[in-house]
């Protein structure tokens, strides 16, 4: 299989843990609006071409930056990540692009499915002489093929099926005048509710519609209006259209005004409501989960019907406030949160006036059963021997001795601290060993990683170091269930062998 994504803004902390994966069949995600749609649907059409062979899988990742990290280390992490190839054959192949860093990288999966050979050669013909000649689309396509017949010994695969019966120039001019505003949007005040610029919508999907907007209206609540595009551009953009559109009707009416729109291509929908409706955090977590509703698959009229009824509902009693339920809930769990850190400071502050009152208590001899006397600090050196004064020295233990004036009998007792940062040395067998650590490899998710230690003692001078192996880090079970259900991955592995570049 082959998954192609493209994404910018890869986030400040370069980590691929903070990327969705593609949604499944879904083999190509471009948010930097410089890779137009028909290159995607090409890729889309090269990736099930490869999936349908079997021989492996490709990622293709295009960012901004790598934000310092080594480019090489970087794509790994990030192919490790998406786990890109099938499992236990380990056959993938990833691309990854940084646009502004200049700089590129092709690795393969620890079954080597490409020689370095192969690798090279993609990396020089297809990506850098492509970028050399700033043609980012020309790139990938290339560089996609050339997987693809190095994988199948054939670049031969079905072309997408065109979507939008315009080609892109006309498309981006069709909208474009509404956004230069050298033509009005057909709204014809009061009465026409629809704008299909797709020309898509079925009559009875525009009745729908329309009947929603007129009840609405004739109740005096307010208007709605819902615009249809069929547009996978990144300019004229969706939010650009309602606002222009927004303008126009807000001029020539007073009444409140919602805007339904939805890009039937993209997926991409907006609900434009009075800002009034949506001043709190829950108000606009409702607007979301009805966009997110919207947003899903299925015909254009239903997903607008369905952001319909919200707005209307939102310009007619308003957005419905947070269940009686959760609020009383929120209440307890933060009155819970107070009282068990109440309980907890009153346990602890319990816990340290016992240990003070049993640490001061007069202590009586054993054998003359009279009180002792507490030595202070500079009088009870005598009775301790070299390492425990090192141990109170470095402040690890706390040592009071208790002297009986009969019969001379001494009783030491010893107090460690809480927090000292020393611990019991393997050789004097006294706390005064401290430890200082070096990481020599991060643990990721893919691989445990390795620590140098050392260790020394304050006291006798003992020193040793060593190396000790980390755990690699887990991946909650939410997110892995997310990832594993929601994409095309196969959870192969690369041990990073692979080919770079630079233009």
């Amino acid at each position: 299989m082959m998954v192609v994504l493209l994404l910018s803004g890869f986030g400040a902390s370069a980590n691929p843990a903070h990327l969705a994966p593609p949604a499944p069949e879904k083999f190509a995600i471009d948010t930097t609006g410089t890779i137009s749609g028909p290159t995607l649907d090409t890729l889309h059409a090269i990736g099930r071409a490869l999936d349908q062979s079997g021989k492996g899988q490709l990622g293709v990742l295009v960012v901004r930056t790598t934000s310092g990290v080594p480019p090489r280390r970087f794509a790994t992490d990030a192919f490790n990540f998406w786990g890109i190839g099938h499992a236990g054959l380990d056959d993938g192949v990833f691309i990854m692009v940084a646009l502004d860093d200049r700089k590129a990288e092709l690795v393969v999966g620890k079954g080597e499915p490409l020689t370095t050979q192969q690798t090279d050669a993609i990396m020089a013909d297809d990506i850098v002489a492509n970028m050399k000649r700033q043609l980012p689309e020309a790139a990938l396509l290339d560089a996609a093929r050339a997987v693809l017949r190095e994988l199948t010994g054939s670049s031969t695969f079905t072309p997408p099926p065109a979507l939008t019966p315009l080609p892109k120039p006309q498309m981006t001019e069709a909208l474009a005048v509404y956004l230069r505003r050298e033509r009005p949007f057909p709204d014809r005040m009061p009465r026409a509710w629809v704008i299909d610029l797709a020309s898509s919508l079925s009559a009875s999907e525009v009745a729908d519609l329309d009947v929603l907007a007129t009840g609405l209206y004739g109740e005096g609540r307010g208007r709605m209006l819902f615009l249809n595009i069929a547009s996978d551009l990144q300019w004229p953009s969706l939010d650009d259209l309602v606002d222009v559109l927004h303008q126009q009707v807000s001029a020539d009416s007073k009444q409140p005004l919602a805007i339904v729109a939805l890009d039937e291509l993209s997926g991409r929908a907006v609900l434009r409501l009075p800002p009034g409706l949506t001043t709190g955090d829950w108000e606009q977590a409702q607007v979301q989960s009805a966009l997110n509703q919207m947003q899903t698959s299925g015909d254009s009229g239903q997903r607008l019907f369905t952001g319909g009824r919200f707005a209307a509902q939102a310009l007619r009693t308003g957005i419905p406030p947070r269940p009686m339920r959760d609020v009383l809930q929120s209440a307890w769990d933060s009155s819970w949160g107070a009282l068990s850190a109440g309980v907890g400071a009153v346990v602890l502050g319990l816990l340290f006036w016992l240990r003070t009152w049993n640490r001061n208590r007069i202590r009586t001899c054993t054998t003359c059963h009279v009180a002792r006397l507490r030595l202070d600090e500079a009088a009870d050196d005598q009775h301790l021997s070299d390492g425990q004064r090192s141990e109170e020295s470095v402040g690890s233990i706390d040592y009071d001795v208790w002297v009986c004036g009969r019969c001379d009998d001494t009783l030491v007792l010893s107090y460690g601290a809480f927090f000292s940062g020393y611990a019991r040395c393997s050789s004097c067998r006294f706390k005064t060993r401290q430890s200082s650590s070096v990481t020599l490899s991060s643990a990721t998710e893919y691989s445990g990683g390795s620590v140098q230690v050392t260790e020394t003692c304050s006291h006798c001078n003992h020193s040793r170091t060593f190396t000790r192996s980390t755990p690699r880090l887990t991946r909650s079970s939410s997110s892995s269930s997310s990832s594993s259900s929601s994409s095309s991955y196969g959870g192969g592995r690369s041990s990073g062998r692979g080919s770079s570049g630079s233009w």
